[in-house]
């Protein structure tokens, strides 16, 4: 059964999600993205793009890349 919203639909930028999800937080560095509701624990801005940018480091050194995919 697919269940649909009462509100509208939600658009989607032509723009990497990367880019979109920083671009919320460009010259905030320290407020927060990030919140864990549980714990109460956050992540800033500027901590969410290190952690991005090292993760997509560590993907292109173990060959990842564009039009590339995990066997």
């Amino acid at each position: 059964m697919i269940h649909h919203s009462p509100l509208p639909d939600v658009e989607i930028p032509d723009l990497p999600l990367t880019e979109y999800v920083l671009a919320g937080g460009a010259g905030r560095a320290d407020a927060p993205a990030l919140i864990d509701g549980v714990s109460g624990r956050l992540m800033t801005y500027g901590e969410l793009e290190s952690a991005i940018r090292s993760l997509a480091g560590g993907l292109a050194a173990a060959g990842s890349g564009w039009g590339t995919c995990w066997p």
